[in-house]
């Protein structure tokens, strides 16, 4: 008898919600919310496009260390159902296929937000000027990528690094080897 591999990771509850709903609008669907919460809260850890984040008070430094373990945890998700997404479609961990699933979902909602002039929570609800938005948003990417889990999706996160043109970022900061 051969053992279906679906059947492992089926047998996961959460699992078979995604699989039920559908594995790439679930991905692109967690990637959003991960743009979302950089866009709101991404200027604890990456400034605000012009310069780092000052913590002018503990709150701030609470503040961004609560962001850091939440955009974390999106990166956690976001790997695990990409690995989903890829075993489901019969890829390798960070084909470019599913790389591309979710280099498109984060550059569509970064520019939906800024468009929608969405609260920036780094700027007094006020829309950022282009060079800012620019600045924040590869800042966010990056550390975007930084929170892909290497533990298993380090492909993946060399992937996104080629499409977004941050491979020598990643080098300088050793998110990539």
């Amino acid at each position: 008898t051969t053992c279906n591999p679906r059947r492992l990771y089926a047998a996961n509850p959460t699992t078979r919600a995604v699989l039920d709903n559908n594995v790439r609008e679930s991905l692109k669907y967690a990637v959003r919310c991960a743009a979302q919460c950089w866009v709101r809260h991404g200027h604890f850890i990456v400034g605000d496009g012009e310069d780092l984040p000052p913590a002018v008070s503990s709150d701030e430094d609470w503040c961004a260390t609560e962001a850091k373990q939440c955009l974390d945890s999106l990166g956690s998700i976001v790997s695990h159902l990409a690995w989903l997404y890829c075993a489901e479609e019969g890829l390798d961990m960070g084909d470019n296929d599913c790389a591309f699933v979710i280099n498109d979902a984060l550059g569509a909602e970064f520019e939906k937000l800024h468009q929608d002039g969405s609260d920036f929570g780094f700027l007094g609800k006020k829309k950022p000027s282009i060079a800012i938005w620019k600045k924040f948003s590869r800042r966010a990417k990056l550390w975007f990528i930084l929170s892909v889990d290497t533990t298993f999706a380090s492909p993946l996160r060399t992937n996104l690094a080629k499409l977004m043109h941050m491979t020598k970022d990643m080098k300088v900061i050793g998110g990539l080897t």
